[in-house]
């Protein structure tokens, strides 16, 4: 008897063993099959009216940063984009020389200059000989370094030469299109979709333009643009005395780059925002005139712009073979 129920308690447990194993031996395959499948990424993307546009769920909204506001009209003077180019400004070079001569020695506390080093002026820097030390005479960027400390040196030598970038120079081509007599003012971008920055004319350039061989126009930026340095390619917006251009102002945040091109979002319902190009070729202070697309009115998304792009590119997520739209 008591065999008889050992053997069924093991018989028992040996069956619900088989059943454990049978049962994990599908789950595996059923997770296996899945894996296999592609993924598709929730769909987000919507299409009305040729706009293709994102749709947000409340918690999508809660969860976002975006921040709206009613497209403003506005109007802008009719331009014609020119190459340019930022020039070296002779007005910017500055040199240091030795007041006489004499061994070159450090200013104590200090370490001497090097290439790319900022001064600011009034700073010590050298003493030559047992002269008062040499003090920077105007602030800049080092550019070439001619002496070293330890070396002698006549009275007049270049010690140092110092560049300052804080007001650009730029040389623009004034090729066909152009208007006969260059304006007094123009406004300066890094293109595509670089912020402005207005300069005023210094008059004609003495050395044509080195790409199209064509007479140029010197403008210097009145703004600081301390970033700019010679040989930065550069659009001139340049007035043509045509009537004025009206439109609706999309600031420079609400703007985002994708494919070469400058796009803004507008709320076209409840969590429903669509994507439209914004042209580059009429900007306006800290951003671009539309004339089509976006109407006075219309909630803009100025803030959260890349979020709404991040969204589409996240719906159009390919998985295996299939595209989640």
């Amino acid at each position: 008897m008591r065999r008889a129920i050992i053997f069924v308690l093991v018989a028992l447990g040996l069956g619900w063993a088989l059943v454990r194993a049978y049962r994990g031996h599908q789950q595996r395959v059923q997770e296996a099959r899945a894996a296999a499948e592609p993924v598709i990424a929730p769909t987000r993307l919507s299409g009305e009216g040729g706009e293709v546009g994102v749709t947000l769920d409340s918690a999508g909204m809660a969860n976002s940063a975006l921040r709206l506001a009613a497209a403003r009209p506005a109007t802008a003077a009719q331009t014609i984009a020119l190459s340019a180019v930022v020039v070296a400004d002779p007005e910017g070079v500055s040199v240091i020389r030795s007041p006489l001569s004499g061994r070159l020695a450090v200013a104590p506390g200090r370490s001497w200059p090097a290439y790319g080093d900022l001064l600011r002026e009034g700073e010590g820097i050298a003493v030559v000989a047992d002269a008062r030390p040499l003090t920077v005479p105007r602030s800049g960027r080092v550019t070439s370094v001619l002496a070293r400390p330890g070396e002698m040196v006549q009275a007049g030598d270049v010690l140092l030469e110092l560049s300052d970038y804080t007001y650009p120079v730029v040389s623009v081509a004034w090729v066909d299109g152009a208007p006969p007599e260059p304006p007094p003012t123009v406004s300066i971008r890094e293109a595509p979709g670089g912020a402005a920055h207005p300069a005023s004319s210094m008059g004609p350039a003495a050395d044509a333009d080195p790409l199209t061989h064509r007479g140029a126009v010197l403008y210097r930026v009145v703004a600081p643009w301390p970033s700019a340095r010679p040989g930065l390619l550069v659009v001139a917006d340049v007035p043509t005395g045509s009537a004025a251009i009206r439109g609706v102002l999309v600031p420079s945040p609400a703007v985002v780059q994708w494919d070469g091109l400058t796009w803004a979002w507008l709320r076209r319902g409840p969590g429903r925002f669509v994507r439209v190009r914004v042209p580059d070729d009429h900007p306006v202070g800290d951003g671009w005139l539309v004339t089509s697309g976006i109407a006075p009115g219309d909630s803009l998304v100025v803030v959260g712009a890349q979020q709404l792009l991040s969204e589409e590119f996240r719906a159009r997520i390919t998985v295996g073979d299939e595209v989640a739209e």
